[in-house]
């Protein structure tokens, strides 16, 4: 048999799983593509209104890698029960602590920055096609608060208001 003969009975033998990859692939381009920018405004909205129900929230980081960053917001991450779960979509960096407490707050908690604040306040970037994310309150021990560089965010309500 010859080899464009063994290609062909090849692929046609393993025809779904060629089919699953290719979907996974255009899945995980599309991912790596920046969403629109209004999506991530209205994002951050949904994020900064549902944390301002509440007194506090204790926030820790639960996953990072290449893919995404995980933030989980929860009444005490002694025993993490998240009422909330903020995905940062395949990120490029991140400059700031672990973990931290918001306490009641009328400022935004995430807001979209720049890169050149990015340079400016860690000297560090953000490649093309990244946002730029600021997370800020008075209990972060940065004075220049949490960024992260990253495509997009997701979110997850968990759990209703305390208030």
């Amino acid at each position: 048999m010859r080899e464009e003969e063994k290609l062909k009975q090849f692929m046609k033998e393993n025809k779904d799983l060629i089919l699953a990859a290719e979907k996974e692939l255009n899945e995980r381009i599309d991912k790596l593509k920046p969403m629109p920018v209004e999506t991530v405004k209205k994002r951050i909205d949904e994020i900064n209104e549902y944390l301002a129900k509440f007194l506090w929230t204790e926030m820790a980081f639960t996953k990072i890698d290449e893919e995404s960053i995980i933030l989980i917001g929860c009444d005490d991450l002694i025993c993490p029960d998240p009422k909330i779960e903020i995905t940062f979509c395949y990120p490029q960096m991140m400059a700031g602590p672990f973990s931290w407490i918001i306490e009641e707050n009328q400022k935004p908690f995430l807001s979209l920055s720049s890169k050149e604040e990015l340079r400016e306040k860690t000297g560090l970037y953000a490649y093309h096609g990244r946002y730029v994310f600021k997370m800020q309150d008075e209990e972060i021990r940065n004075p220049y608060g949490i960024f992260i560089a990253a495509t997009g965010i997701h979110c997850q309500i968990l759990k209703g208001s305390s208030r």
